[in-house]
C-alpha cells in the first residue's frame, strides 16, 4: 500500500499558507522588499509573485504559532 509521496503536497501547502501570512504580517516592512527587488536571483524565481523567501526557522517559527 505505497504512501508518502502525498505527504509532500501538505507540506508545500502549508509553507504556500505561511509565505502568505508573511506577506501580510511583513507590510509594515516595506523597505525590506527594495533589497530583494535588486536581487538578480529574481530571475530564477520559479513562483510568479515577487515574495522574498524567508528562512526555514523563520517559517517554522509562524507555522507553530498557528498552532498547525
Amino acid at each position: 500500500g505505497g504512501g508518502g509521496g502525498g505527504e509532500t503536497l501538505d507540506d508545500q501547502r502549508a509553507l504556500q499558507i505561511a509565505l502568505d501570512q508573511l506577506s501580510l504580517l511583513g507590510l509594515d516592512n516595506d523597505e525590506t522588499g527594495s533589497i530583494y527587488d535588486n536581487e538578480p536571483r529574481k530571475k530564477s524565481v520559479n513562483m510568479t509573485e515577487c515574495v522574498p523567501v524567508p528562512s526555514s526557522e523563520h517559517v517554522a517559527e509562524i507555522v507553530g504559532r498557528q498552532g498547525g
